[in-house]
């Protein structure tokens, strides 16, 4: 004990083949001060180690798979002829664009604390940089989160970055009214849009 030098060593933590785990619930960081003692009985200087528990991942989500037909899934509405969607007879979103944004604005609203991506199954004809955008909360603020890198054509998965939103898109991820995605102009598959 580095506070009282003349009193035995208590065990704080003991070595485990499958390493050291918080108890459930703990995350933050942890700071531990520890000493040794050697075969003679003499003690160390004391050491601090500081651990970050970060909180348990929560399991994936699907948020859509195409299944049952668009699930809500359309060009914007507001700026004109912007292109139109469909599904395939594999089961998946065919996007026509013509450099535009698409929505789901169907369904309950998701509540996305805790998610840190959200990813999609991507096939593109011509290349595409989605972009990636909420409409969160009761006045359905715009809510940028992040523009993936360009995707050729073929088959891709692409990862948005969820872990970025600060103000009030952090606030209202728990009231996400609609799920917004740019595509360029060209045809675009999209199937599996996940939370994680």
């Amino acid at each position: 004990d580095p506070q009282a030098p003349n009193r035995p060593m208590r065990r704080v933590w003991r070595p485990a083949p499958a390493g050291l785990a918080p108890d459930t619930g703990v995350a933050g960081k942890v700071t531990l001060s520890y000493t040794v003692r050697d075969r003679s009985h003499r003690v160390s200087n004391a050491a601090t180690v500081t651990v970050t528990v970060k909180p348990a991942p929560l399991a994936p989500v699907v948020l859509f798979d195409f299944s049952n037909g668009v699930q809500g899934w359309a060009a914007g509405n507001w700026a004109g002829n912007t292109g139109t969607t469909e599904v395939n007879a594999s089961g998946q979103l065919v996007v026509h664009s013509n450099n535009a944004w698409f929505e789901s604005t169907a369904g309950t609203p998701f509540d996305l604390s805790g998610r840190t991506q959200l990813t999609l199954d991507l096939v593109s004809t011509a290349g595409t940089s989605p972009a990636l955008v909420f409409k969160e909360g009761a006045a359905w603020e715009w809510c940028p989160v992040s523009t993936a890198p360009w995707v050729s054509s073929g088959p891709s998965t692409v990862t948005f970055d969820l872990t970025g939103l600060s103000g009030t898109c952090l606030a209202n991820v728990n009231d996400i009214k609609s799920v917004e995605i740019w595509f360029n102009t060209g045809d675009s598959v999209i199937d599996n849009v996940i939370a994680h």
